[in-house]
């Protein structure tokens, strides 16, 4: 049953699970991408380029979906967390630095790439749906 706040389990299998999927349907179909995010509060932030097909569909979408799974062949140990909200495009500030900087704690690899604010971008998802699965 759908929730609006992430349960401890959950909270913590998406804070430290690596990658999770990005979605949005758009007028000429679903967009889906593999993502790199971090959770911090209600929302998940993950960073992408500034020219990127999702800063510019961002705008138009009243909702997003962010999935993070571990997949296995033994179904009954599949986990699972869905999360919905609303995108906001975070392209400087205060809130974009301390997101890109809890990126590049996570993420080594964003250490030597631009850092620029107008090069990069944090999509800010803030989480309003919850549902789970083997958690």
């Amino acid at each position: 049953m759908p929730r609006s706040t992430l349960t401890h389990k959950e909270r913590a299998f998406v804070r430290d699970y690596p990658v999770g999927r990005y979605a949005h349907s758009g007028t000429d179909g679903v967009y889906i991408a593999a993502l790199c995010h971090v959770l911090k509060g209600d929302a998940i932030y993950i960073r992408t380029a500034a020219d990127t097909w999702k800063v510019r569909t961002a705008p138009r979408q009243r909702r997003v979906a962010y999935v993070v799974d571990d997949y296995t062949q033994d179904w009954d140990a599949i986990r699972e967390v869905q999360m919905r909200g609303p995108v906001e495009l975070l392209r400087s500030g205060a809130e974009f630095r301390e997101a890109n900087r809890l990126l590049v704690k996570k993420y080594p690899q964003f250490s030597t790439l631009s850092q620029d604010e107008g090069r990069i971008v944090v999509l800010k998802v803030t989480i309003e749906r919850v549902s789970s699965m083997g958690l």
